[in-house]
């Protein structure tokens, strides 16, 4: 391990209704902080940072990462009479202000590396060019926003972003972060930083003693003795639960008994309404239900009821629940949307399919299927298993973190 560091971590907002970037930094900040490190996080919404975990205030010392919150203005959201509180999107006028900037200066001096998460906010630019002002090496994640389906949504905007303000930010960067090869490979289009390719960090102690299957069974009522679909992530439609659906329907179609569980949040009400329209109308109402977010012991124990995860995703640059579920012996069937895509199909714990629903079917039909006396579930599941756990093996990972950090 290298010597102490010390680290400071920004992201805008630390709520976990945002996904995986939340869920990154939340198990980053403390895995490294075990490690020897002093952490702390620069954030303009701290509300959703457990206290176990993290230090609420305070600067760099060892044991707990700090959580430090600063103040976000938004002045135009203001004068309509709204809030960044409010604000579930980037605009580029959520600005850190004054005081804040200040805070940041303070902790910037006194840090060996900034950690900027994502590209996109105006608040990041203040971030990296104050760390530039400092003298102080910064990484940007990237966190996917650089994936040639990311910057194909709202492409004129974000050419005009990058022209202007954001290709300095990631060229002043010591390396930009990415999680698999094929994301680096489409973050190579839009700058001349080197990328590093480290993994993303996840606690690794739930997944070695996992609940079993009952917990779930109990609390969604699954049926024994079918198939159990599992999607789990928002509800958006980046995230492909239509298809989900679509395999569903196709499957019952064939004559394969199965049920699917839909877990996450909504975060487009109509998007929502669509699915559930579409439930109806292909008659599976009894065989599709809706459980909102499930986390903690309750969603390991859903993935090991479960017999395969399907995520039918348009884009993903890691993809925590695939991991997760792999972790938990449970086979997934995801795209080529995944940046981690090839290294899930060489697990042998992954099968890839389009985005669609009579192939999302196909591929499942192969993980159920038994070839020559062999449960291709149980034999993936384990292969899968065995790879997952590999990754998220902590002394390896923090040391790609180092030597990215060190620039070496």
């Amino acid at each position: 391990m290298l010597a102490r560091v010390k680290i400071l971590h920004y992201l805008k907002w630390m709520r976990k209704r945002d996904g995986g970037v939340v869920n990154c930094v939340m198990q980053l900040g403390p895995l490294q902080a075990q490690h020897g490190h002093e952490v702390v996080l620069l954030t303009a919404d701290a509300s959703d940072v457990p206290r176990e975990s993290w230090r609420h205030g305070g600067g760099f010392a060892a044991g707990l990462p700090a959580c430090v919150e600063v103040e976000l203005r938004d002045r135009v959201a203001e004068l309509r009479g709204s809030s960044v509180r409010r604000a579930e999107g980037d605009t580029p006028f959520q600005l850190l202000t004054p005081s804040a900037m200040r805070e940041a200066r303070k902790l910037i001096e006194a840090c060996d590396v900034v950690h900027v998460h994502g590209p996109w906010s105006s608040s990041n630019l203040q971030i990296a060019a104050l760390a530039r002002r400092c003298g102080k090496p910064y990484v940007v994640s990237a966190h996917g926003m650089l994936d040639d389906w990311s910057m194909a949504q709202s492409a004129r905007k974000k050419r005009l972003f990058l022209g202007l303000f954001g290709r300095r930010m990631l060229d002043g960067a010591r390396a930009i972060h990415c999680t698999a090869r094929g994301e680096a490979e489409q973050v190579s289009k839009h700058t001349s930083a080197p990328t590093r390719v480290v993994a993303l960090p996840m606690e690794l102690g739930p997944f070695l003693r996992l609940p079993g299957p009952e917990m779930a069974r109990e609390r969604f009522s699954l049926r024994r003795g079918v198939a159990n679909l599992l999607f789990l992530s928002r509800l958006h439609p980046k995230k492909g639960a239509e298809h989900a659906i679509d395999a569903l329907i196709a499957l019952r179609g064939r004559g394969v008994d199965c049920d699917l569980v839909l877990a996450g949040p909504a975060q487009d009400a109509a998007y929502a309404q669509m699915l559930e329209a579409r439930i109806a109308a292909a008659g599976v109402g009894e065989h599709a239900r809706f459980v909102g977010m499930v986390d903690g012991q309750l969603k390991l124990s859903l993935y090991q009821a479960c017999d395969v995860l399907v995520l039918p995703t348009s884009q993903e640059n890691f993809g925590f629940v695939l991991v997760e579920s792999l972790a938990c012996g449970t086979p997934v069937v995801t795209t080529k949307g995944v940046d981690l895509w090839t290294e899930l199909e060489a697990s042998g714990g992954g099968v890839i399919a389009n985005a669609e629903g009579n192939a999302v079917a196909k591929a499942v039909v192969r993980v159920l299927h038994t070839d020559q006396g062999t449960n291709m579930r149980e034999a993936m599941g384990a292969k899968g298993r065995a790879w997952a756990l590999a990754m998220m093996e902590p002394a390896g990972l923090i040391g790609a973190y180092e030597s990215m950090y060190r620039g070496t």
